[in-house]
């Protein structure tokens, strides 16, 4: 899977994004999608976020752990929590 930042707004979140990946993958929280880097493109000034296709996204995830038809929010375990809230 690609992601795609053009305007500073959105490379500063992808930046920060790249930043959570990493200190999961550090932490060995499993299920957590491989990234495989963050590059910024000089000719055009794209930062690209390479990463594996995740099977499921938060929102089927939030389903079958809550039983939600529509989840409203997405929910984190507590050993989700406990990394991020190292970081």
């Amino acid at each position: 899977m690609i992601k795609l930042a053009f305007e500073e707004e959105q490379k500063t979140r992808m930046q920060h994004e790249f930043t959570v990946y990493a200190h999961l993958a550090k932490q060995k929280v499993t299920g957590v999608v491989t990234v495989h880097g963050l590059f910024n493109d000089p000719d055009s000034g794209t930062l690209v976020l390479l990463m594996d296709h995740a099977d499921q996204n938060l929102g089927e995830r939030e389903k079958e752990r809550t039983g939600e038809k529509i989840p409203e929010q997405v929910s984190t375990t507590k050993e989700e929590w406990y990394v991020l809230t190292r970081s």
